[in-house]
């Protein structure tokens, strides 16, 4: 079993009996799939950039959970199928950020290569 984290958005007409339910719902599907959970961290609501599907904000819940890999894209297709998901975004466990550089690495400047020649 690999490590995941999935970060999902619930509508913002639901409250807070409502978001319990609807993860509790998702947690029940991965554990028909054989994995396992952690408890289900609410990060608030959030209004979007942008309207999408005619609502301007959502409850962000992240969730933690270990599942084989083979089981992930049928977790996708159950989870689909639960009407107060609105999106889901599951992420490998440990994986670096997509764009990160390393703290010691450093990028030039334009035109620093230029100035250090003038200087010299």
């Amino acid at each position: 079993m690999k490590a995941y984290d999935a970060i999902f958005i619930l509508p913002a007409h639901l409250d807070s009996d409502g978001v319990a339910a609807a993860m509790q719902r998702v947690r029940d599907e991965i554990g028909k799939l054989g994995g396992q959970t952690q408890e289900p961290e609410g990060m608030g609501k959030k209004a979007f950039a942008r309207p999408m599907k005619k609502q301007d904000a959502g409850h962000y819940v992240k969730l933690r959970f270990n599942l084989d890999p083979e089981k992930v894209a049928p977790l996708r297709g159950r989870i689909k199928l639960i009407e107060d998901v609105f999106r889901v975004q599951i992420l490998q466990g440990g994986q670096p950020v997509p764009g990160k550089r390393d703290a010691g690495e450093r990028t030039p400047v334009a035109g620093a290569e230029k100035e250090e020649a003038a200087d010299g």
